[in-house]
């Protein structure tokens, strides 16, 4: 056992540097996120996020919107003379779009406003002409508001496609190098294609510019250094005339944030040095306060400047690098301001508040930031995070088990990217929106990724993401495990759908784990009458339903199997609840699904296990093929009581695509949710050697991959992250597969100990109710000892491979330990 990695690590030594670390900040409870990834870019967090004008990109939520400001604020060294001037941006008239059918569209200037009109229309778009021209390769699009998604495509002459934007649904201002995703190096004509996502979708567009291409070493720093911690982010830069300068990016409160400059040499006579940043809607100084003021859409933004700056405003950043004018007062609702920092000023502070109404509110946070010392402040958050930390689980061991392989990834690597994944899942938590009528805590699916596509009123959570998420929170922080829970049944509507989204989420398996960790039977009965309406809506549509893509009928395999886990668990919480007719509804349900499980899951003479099934179509409708993914259809193999022929069907399946020495075990579109399962299915299935190695493989590639992300694939120079980034999955990938290796489980409900093959570990400090319990598991020595911390007792139980025990987690779990279980495959036809 690694017995010297079992303590907490201090939250400042989990500080990353290079071009690998984490861009990204956010703190629990807030709206604020510091440089947010846009996880539509091939690009990483430092390619993104990083640049010699040292930008600090911002995301805001509010008012079910999710803002985003890649060049929040930036630094840069201009030139006193000016240079030659920069090929001016060319705004695109909003008079020249048009619209397709069933889209409602008003054009005023540059600003146009375009929505889906028909009921039961599902998708529309708008269009216009444009020249891309190498002078002016990028678009930039000032984004106001959004309802449902919005998505950019571009078509050249030659009927060539390209997609510019996937699916939306961030306000604020985006960029598109349009040259550079056509390869045309001498321009072209194009048409630019504005596409509207699900029914009822609008979006409110502030302008669309082409601009020139940013070219920094005019004005940016010429080196340049990031670094990341919990506590705050890190910057040094060196400029041409020898000018060298660092400070700091940190969080001032839950509601403000702090960039604090020193200089270490003057810029010399030839560069000043400027301040400026993005914007989209009003904005203006205000001398009396001291700060810009910022209308963005749906939020009040305020950055506190030096005594007498003034302030100037362009079109853009290549105009401020030449050192133009500017001018005095902005033209648009998009574009750059920007104040001159005097030149004996040593250092300086802008303080940055936010604010969902109230532009006063936003002033004062800015000016209250600006009094802190980005130091005092790191500090304050370092010293949060580490009591955060001091209450995660402690595993005892970090090493990878059953890998041929280990890729270069030592017990050190997983260590700290443990204990960052359960920093970024709590940060992940942002507070109620009463402006939306939300008046609960959500555990974001990607705070820091700006993902914002689900129900209304907390669109930030999607069901998939966000269920599992919970379970994992709920051993931290129980409370906000149960307030994001609860404000998610609040949005199921009266005919069990979740805002229509049809996603293979845990619902009740994470009302009974959070029932099994805390006892509270009156919070799981409040949320019973919702909980039963989603589980009846997932089991008659166990199908994608999501933006545009709803097709009657489908059954997809993927969400077969979690309906039919789910309701095992509905049956579970019926019996505390004492509702023998729920508990008759729930069986009947399961049956149905399993006989259309085998009815429509399983092939030809063969019976080969494929993924999809739509009615009256052997082409397998619009996916195009009814194989499917492998994980996601492996993963029945978790579903217990299977027929002999179904696992024997689904095993066969697995075994044609698993391959221990190639990337992720030889599967693509790998996410926690279906690999989860097809682990838990393996060891259902006494495979519990690959069940091992498959999560370790799982675990060892997240690491390689350089990211928490949504799923996985298989790549030329190694594992891809891809989807939402930074995710949920792959923060709790890492947490559950580091628990399993330390002989510890808690999908079941009540935590249990596991004799997973190889494990020599534990965990310290797993809390449940009133009681705090240290785990010991030695698997080849056949034991395992539970110490209840509370009371210092002390049980020796016998754990052999494939075995587990329930631990006794809260005041309604007070029998005795039971002997271990050993699962087999039940009930064979």
């Amino acid at each position: 056992m690694d017995h010297q990695l079992a303590d907490a690590p201090a939250a400042r030594t989990l500080r990353q540097t290079g071009p690998d670390q984490q861009r990204s900040l956010s703190v629990p409870n807030s709206r604020i996120v510091l440089n947010p990834q846009n996880f539509f870019a091939e690009a990483s967090e430092v390619e993104q996020n990083c640049a010699p004008s040292l930008p600090l990109g911002l995301g805001y939520y509010a008012h079910d919107q999710a803002l985003f400001l890649s060049r929040f604020l930036t630094l840069w060294a201009v030139p006193r003379a000016p240079t030659s001037p920069a090929p001016a941006c060319e705004r695109l008239d909003a008079a020249h779009w048009s619209a397709g059918p069933d889209i409602r569209l008003h054009a005023d200037g540059t600003v146009l406003e375009a929505a889906i009109a028909a009921e039961r229309t599902h998708s529309g778009s708008i269009r216009r002409r444009i020249r891309v021209d190498p002078a002016r390769p990028i678009l930039r699009v000032g984004i106001g508001s959004v309802h449902g998604q919005w998505a950019l495509r571009l078509r050249n002459d030659a009927g060539r496609t390209i997609h510019v934007q996937d699916g939306a649904a961030t306000v604020g201002l985006h960029r598109y190098d349009l040259a550079a995703l056509l390869g045309e190096t001498d321009g072209c004509d194009a048409e630019l294609i504005l596409e509207l996502l699900s029914a009822g979708a609008s979006v409110r567009v502030e302008e669309m510019t082409l601009v020139p291409e940013r070219h920094e070493s005019t004005a940016g720093a010429r080196q340049f250094s990031t670094d990341w911690s919990p506590g705050g982010l890190g910057f040094a830069a060196v400029y041409p005339g020898g000018g060298a300068l660092h400070g700091n990016d940190v969080f001032a409160g839950e509601h403000s944030v702090l960039r604090e400059v020193t200089l270490d040499h003057p810029l010399g006579e030839s560069a000043t040095l400027v301040v400026a940043g993005e914007y989209v809607g009003g904005v203006e100084l205000d001398h009396a306060a001291g700060v810009v003021r910022l209308r963005a859409p749906h939020a009040h933004l305020a950055i506190t400047v030096p005594n007498g700056s003034q302030i100037r405003y362009y079109a853009d950043e290549t105009e401020l690098q030449a050192g133009g004018p500017g001018l005095a007062e902005p033209r648009t609702r998009t574009g750059l301001w920007a104040v001159t920092i005097a030149p004996d000023l040593q250092s300086f502070r802008l303080g940055c508040g936010f604010s969902p109404t109230d532009p006063d509110e936003a002033v004062q946070a800015a000016t209250t930031a600006a009094t802190y010392s980005a130091d005092e402040r790191a500090e304050h958050w370092h010293s949060f995070w580490d009591g955060v930390l001091a209450r995660v689980p402690h595993p005892h061991s970090f090493s990878l088990l059953g890998v041929p392989d280990d890729e270069g990834v030592g017990p050190q690597d997983v260590r700290a990217a443990y204990y960052r994944a359960f920093l970024g899942l709590y940060a992940n938590v942002l507070p109620a929106q009463p402006e939306s009528g939300y008046h609960h805590p959500t555990v974001a699916t990607g705070k820091g990724s700006m993902w914002n596509y689900g129900a209304p009123g907390a669109r930030t959570a999607a069901a998939w993401e966000t269920f599992l998420a919970i379970q994992f929170l709920a051993y931290l922080d129980p409370e906000v495990a149960w307030a994001s829970f609860h404000g998610l049944m609040t949005l199921v509507v009266e005919d069990g759908s979740l805002a229509g989204e049809g996603l293979p989420s845990r619902k009740a398996q994470t009302a009974w784990i959070l029932f099994s960790l805390t006892g509270d039977r009156e919070a799981l009965a409040a949320h019973y009458p919702a909980l039963r309406r989603l589980l009846h809506w997932q089991a008659k549509h166990p199908r994608w339903v999501y933006g545009d893509y709803d097709y009657l009928g489908e059954q997809d395999a993927e969400f077969m199997t979690s309906a039919v886990i789910d309701l095992g668990f509905a049956q579970q919480i019926a019996a505390v609840l004492e509702d023998d007719a729920d508990m008759a509804r729930y069986e009947e349900r399961r049956t149905a699904l399993l006989a259309d499980y085998a009815a429509h899951c399983f092939r030809g003479e063969e019976r080969a296990a494929v993924q999809h099934w739509f009615p009256d179509d052997p082409t397998c409708g619009p996916r195009g093929g009814c194989e499917g993914l492998g994980l996601q259809v492996a993963m029945g193999l978790a579903i217990d009581g299977l027929p002999d022929w179904q696992r024997a069907s689904l095993l066969a399946r697995f075994d044609a695509q698993f391959d221990p020495h190639d990337q992720l075990g030889g599967f693509d579109v790998v996410k926690h949710s279906n690999l989860g399962y097809t682990v838990d299915g393996l060891m259902l299935s006494g495979r519990w050697e690959q069940a091992q190695t498959l999560a370790n493989i799982a675990l060892r590639d997240v690491l390689r991959s350089g990211s928490f992300a949504e799923v996985y694939d298989r790549g030329v120079h190694g594992p891809r992250p891809g989807g939402v980034r930074p995710s949920i999955f792959g923060m709790t990938q890492v947490i559950d597969t580091v628990w399993l290796n330390n002989g510890f489980r808690m999908d079941g409900g009540a935590p249990q100990v596991v004799g997973f093959p190889d494990v020599r570990g534990g965990l310290d400090g797993v809390r449940g109710g009133s009681r705090t319990w240290q785990v010991e598991v030695d698997v080849p020595r056949g034991g395992a000892c539970l110490t209840d911390a509370t009371t210092g007792q002390r049980q020796e139980v016998a754990l052999p491979t494939g075995s587990s025990v329930p631990i006794t987690a809260s005041s309604h779990h007070d029998a005795a330990i039971p002997a271990p279980r050993t699962p087999t495959p039940a009930a064979h036809e």
